[in-house]
């Protein structure tokens, strides 16, 4: 039985020269897409089209206040299409492959989307499932559900355990939160395109969350919230909806461990995240200030082109570029969550930067060089040797203190940490999108080996990296 989030995280940990095999039934792989039989859904119109502006203009802008008159059906299809919707498809071995507006760890998407809406034009009020395949919302619930009858929309993200145990067995809870973080985060810029402002929210009554959902809370459970307007007040005595549609696979393998970690970090948080301590080296300091480079790549383009590209080239890249990127991890608003989490970059062949391992003041917009060296090969190695990182012109990772966020919040501090790193590299990716930059994430690597090279000390331990730089094939 563990006894706090360090601990599974540790329970998950991998270690060079101690992974167990484990071999993939493909005939019982997961099906990637939820449907609700039975049960009337609203067909939404299918179009991406939605704003051009810049990324980092719409990224950075301030969405405004929220109107329920102007919020309509086209509005939010555009929303769940930028946001969680099927942007191409590609031929693979065992068939076809359908990619997505959002990154997942394996291409298993475990994340869900729903809403609850009320007096919003064109819909009937209700609690609503997003059907991906179709671009459809299927009505799970009739009613308002809102306090004091006032206009309502928000969102939920949940997670289906086996579509990531499958593979991940029980280190799946880490990509759980990732997935679902991508997906907030996603979520949070398609509402802004649409002048909608989003409230992130990691903390709620799960229980009652997941029984107004309907779901199978052994198989399916709610991660996180986003409120544009309004908020849900449900009954306590709602009966499930079609629970069986949590089910993915016909032979479901149950990882105790993953319900395991769940319950504990479904505790009601102690406090805020504390301010992040992990080490900063060196006292050279350099500002973002203006990015040097603009990407001018359009929103909607930048989501249909966005990819888990590897196929990096040891060109390297111009610090503009560089600097562009960071930008991305340095949003205009704070997030109650944002101490969870501390950021930094290894650096490679970037001009007039020097390799190295570097810290990020997220509030200040300065990055501080920590210590001088070419790191990008070693962090390969951590990766689980995965030589294609080697090329990559920048490793851009997220760490946070467990112990600290233990004894601060709680257990319930882990999702913040994993939430927001989820969140970031969603940005991340968005951005090298826009920069004409290849990137992907890596949840996998050796956890002790990464603490190591990045010198962090007691719970402080790497949770994510992404990579980036220059493509061998052009990304537009």
């Amino acid at each position: 039985m563990i006894q706090s989030a360090r601990q599974y995280h540790e329970h998950t940990s991998y270690e060079r020269n101690n992974l167990s095999g484990h071999y993939l039934d493909w005939s019982n792989q997961p099906h990637p897409f939820k449907e609700y039989k039975g049960l009337d859904r609203v067909e939404l119109p299918r179009t991406v089209d939605g704003p051009q502006a810049p990324l980092d203009a719409m990224s950075r802008g301030d969405s405004g206040a929220a109107d329920p008159e102007k919020t309509t059906l086209p509005v939010l299809s555009r929303v769940f299409s930028l946001s969680a919707g099927l942007t191409t498809r590609s031929r693979m071995p065992g068939g076809e492959f359908f990619h997505r507006s959002v990154p997942s760890a394996g291409g298993l998407y475990p994340s869900e989307l729903y809403a609850a809406i009320r007096k919003v034009p064109g819909i009937e009020d209700g609690l609503y499932h997003y059907s991906v395949a179709r671009h459809s919302l299927t009505r799970l619930r009739s009613g308002g559900f809102s306090r004091n009858d006032e206009p309502c929309l928000v969102f939920f993200v949940t997670a289906i355990f086996f579509r990531s145990s499958w593979k991940y067995r029980d280190r799946a809870y880490r990509y759980h939160l990732l997935d679902s973080g991508h997906l907030v985060e996603s979520l949070s810029l398609a509402l802004r395109s649409q002048s909608l402002p989003a409230a992130a929210d990691y903390d709620f009554d799960d229980e009652q969350v997941n029984r107004f959902l309907g779901i199978d809370a052994d198989r399916e459970v709610c991660l996180a919230k986003a409120t544009v307007f309004g908020d849900v007040a449900p009954a306590t005595d709602l009966p499930p909806v079609r629970p069986e549609a949590s089910r993915t696979a016909a032979r479901e393998t149950d990882y105790p461990l993953l319900n395991e970690i769940h319950t504990l970090t479904s505790a009601a948080a102690s406090a805020p995240p504390p301010s992040p301590d992990l080490p900063a080296g060196g006292a050279t300091s350099h500002g973002l200030g203006k990015p040097l480079a603009k990407p001018e790549m359009g929103f909607t383009d930048t989501i249909l082109l966005r990819r888990s590209r590897r196929n990096f080239v040891p060109h390297g890249m111009d610090r503009g570029k560089l600097s562009a990127l960071i930008q991305f991890l340095c949003p205009p608003t704070e997030s109650p969550y944002d101490d969870a989490l501390s950021v930094g970059f290894l650096t490679g062949e970037v001009s007039d930067v020097e390799p190295g391992l570097y810290w990020l003041d997220r509030k200040e917009k300065a990055w501080t060089l920590s210590r001088k060296g070419r790191f990008i090969p070693q962090t390969t190695r951590i990766c689980l040797d995965q030589g294609w990182l080697a090329n990559a012109a920048c490793h851009v990772f997220f760490a946070a203190d467990l112990d600290a966020l233990d004894t601060t919040c709680g257990p319930r501090g882990y999702r913040y940490a994993m939430l927001t790193a989820g969140r970031l590299g969603h940005r991340v990716y968005l951005g090298a999108t826009a920069l004409e930059l290849a990137c992907c994430g890596i949840g996998a690597f050796y956890d002790p080996e990464a603490a190591d090279l990045l010198g962090l000390e007691g719970g402080q331990r790497m949770l994510y990296l992404l990579a980036a730089g220059p493509s061998k094939s052009p990304i537009r």
